[in-house]
């Protein structure tokens, strides 16, 4: 039963998202939500831009002018080589599986 598009319990009150990933798993669909949610391309790519976010905040505050120069070095080389990833994944899609 849903209410308002999230899961009621036994007991008619909301499931946390403990019980809501207890409940799925029993089902056996718990592991394919968190793979196809977690481990994609975007996720990576939002997890790298704020960790890049933090340390270009912290180094531009309160490093030196050299530290802060090969940081933002490092993240330019970091930009060109996502930029290649993401070109190379758009034009060479992967492999299919191979069938035993």
């Amino acid at each position: 039963m849903l209410v308002l598009g999230w899961p009621v319990g036994q007991y008619g009150r909301p499931l946390d998202l403990r019980e809501l990933l207890l409940e799925r798993a029993e089902r056996g669909v718990a592991w394919s939500i968190m793979r196809n949610t977690l481990h994609t391309y975007t996720a990576y790519t939002i997890g790298c831009g704020i960790v890049w976010a933090v340390i270009l905040l912290v180094v531009g505050t309160q490093a030196s002018h050299d530290t802060r120069r090969t940081i933002f070095l490092v993240f330019g080389g970091w930009v060109i080589g996502w930029t290649s990833a993401t070109i190379a994944r758009s034009v060479y899609p992967p492999p299919g599986r191979k069938s035993k």
